[in-house]
């Protein structure tokens, strides 16, 4: 599963929204408060400029500066919705640095072959 997929999953298990909706235009609360969270996650975990977001929603630069601000607020005036945000963004952290660490695992195996591999995991 890619993270983006992985970080929407997350975020819907909060919001409620319906996932086919996500890249459609539609204004119904679940929905715009799913994307504005993916939009700060990525912002503020992965450093990704709100111009790389362009593709993502079909959403331009300002939609997503807004609601990088919009959470922001949200943030610093309701602690449900903060104690919420700080944990998915965990979650993401956390889900990056296992990915980042198994990479760095088997980073010395990518140039042997399957079998060799196997043999070497089962200590043959």
């Amino acid at each position: 599963m890619k993270k983006h997929d992985w970080l929407i999953n997350r975020i819907i298990e909060y919001t409620r929204a319906d996932k086919k909706q996500i890249g459609e235009k539609t204004r119904k609360r679940e929905v715009v408060l799913t994307r504005q969270i993916y939009y700060t996650v990525r912002n503020k975990v992965d450093g990704l400029d709100p111009s790389k977001f362009n593709g993502i929603f079909n959403q331009d630069r300002t939609t997503i500066n807004h609601a990088i601000k919009t959470i922001g607020n949200l943030r610093d005036t309701d602690k449900k919705f903060r104690h919420t945000y700080e944990k998915i963004e965990n979650d993401y952290k956390n889900v990056q640095n296992r990915s980042g660490a198994m990479k760095e695992v088997f980073k010395d195996y990518e140039n042997v072959r399957a079998s060799d591999l196997g043999n070497v995991l089962l200590g043959l």
